[in-house]
């Protein structure tokens, strides 16, 4: 998606998908998943939907010469949310919302990392997205390692500046579920 060949006009579909509109941005998805080697023949359509809405999301972040993709430690959304300002509060909303709520969040999370110009290792996102049941071990253990990522950055940013934090902030954390 970042290379200068990929079509503007299938990064605009792409951006423009959702869950309610079938189109170009399917066709668009679609294409991508192919290129990419996925075997789109072979998956039912709940799974074609959400790897369709997980090209989106990462369509959202990308442009020409800008990869949305990295699997640097520093890149694992945890690190990156706190990193673009995300606070407690808000990652809580995210990682507990579910269905639509979850989309339009992880929507907004993509655009303000997009924003700015954060890259983040999406398959550690993937599981939220692909998980066909949403509350299923392989989402759990993504959300618990996103939320313990961000949970690190936000002690060490703490400590850097010399501050400690509230016991209460740290626990409201582990509620995430």
């Amino acid at each position: 998606m970042c290379a200068e060949q990929f079509p503007i006009q299938q990064r605009t579909a792409l951006n423009r998908w959702s869950l309610r509109t079938r189109s170009a941005s399917e066709t668009a998805g679609l294409r991508v998943l192919v290129e990419a080697g996925a075997a789109v023949e072979t998956m039912s359509p709940a799974e074609m939907k959400n790897w369709i809405w997980l090209v989106h999301c990462m369509s959202l972040m990308s442009a020409t010469h800008r990869n949305p993709h990295s699997t640097a430690n520093e890149a694992r959304p945890g690190f990156v949310l706190h990193r673009i300002g995300y606070s407690e509060k808000r990652l809580g909303r995210l990682l507990d919302a579910q269905g639509e709520v979850f989309q339009h969040l992880l929507e907004n999370a993509a655009r303000s990392m997009a924003s700015a110009g954060a890259r983040v290792n999406w398959s550690k996102i993937a599981p939220l997205i692909l998980s066909v049941q949403p509350r299923s071990p392989w989402a759990e253990n993504a959300r618990i390692a996103i939320c313990r990522d961000f949970l690190v950055a936000s002690i060490k940013s703490s400590s850097a500046k010399g501050k400690t934090m509230p016991a209460g902030d740290m626990f409201a954390m582990g509620r995430v579920s």
